[in-house]
């Protein structure tokens, strides 16, 4: 009778309190740990780049382009940002306008980024060209400016 009541004892009170300790309780893990965010370090920065020279485009006829290789800077095509182009013959910031393949009347700059079939693109880099072509720019030195919105 007493190895029954060993027994009883032990499957009664010894396994219960085995599996619910062993039982992994939600309430003792806290709250769940926030996703890892990423510091945005672009955001109302403002980038110069001078002494740019004017290429022709592989493929493209007589168009040109400017060519910024910055894969730290442009490595996301949603990236709202403002770019300006200054001609070495003049004071005065032109708007460069995103390419969403529709074009202004008149002479225009337009860029697009890199990580696109665009020109055969290579990521990271800022392409700046306009529309129409204007060939007269070949060699030509520009500045040109981006803030990060």
């Amino acid at each position: 009778m007493k190895r029954f009541v060993n027994v009883s004892f032990f499957t009664l009170v010894i396994w219960p309190a085995i599996f619910l300790s062993c039982r992994k309780d939600s309430s003792l893990d806290g709250p769940a740990p926030a996703p890892q965010q990423t510091l945005d370090t672009l955001s109302d920065r403002e980038f110069e780049f001078n002494d740019l020279t004017w290429k022709g485009i592989p493929g493209w006829g007589t168009n040109v382009m400017v060519d910024i290789d910055r894969p730290d800077l442009f490595f996301n095509l949603a990236r709202p940002m403002k770019v300006a182009i200054r001609l070495d013959t003049s004071f005065v910031w032109l708007n460069v306008f995103q390419d969403y393949g529709y074009y202004l009347a008149g002479i225009n700059f337009y860029y697009s980024i890199g990580w696109t079939d665009f020109f055969n693109a290579v990521g990271g880099h800022l392409y700046i060209y306009p529309v129409p072509q204007y060939f007269l720019l070949n060699g030509r030195k520009a500045s040109v400016k981006v803030k990060f919105l």
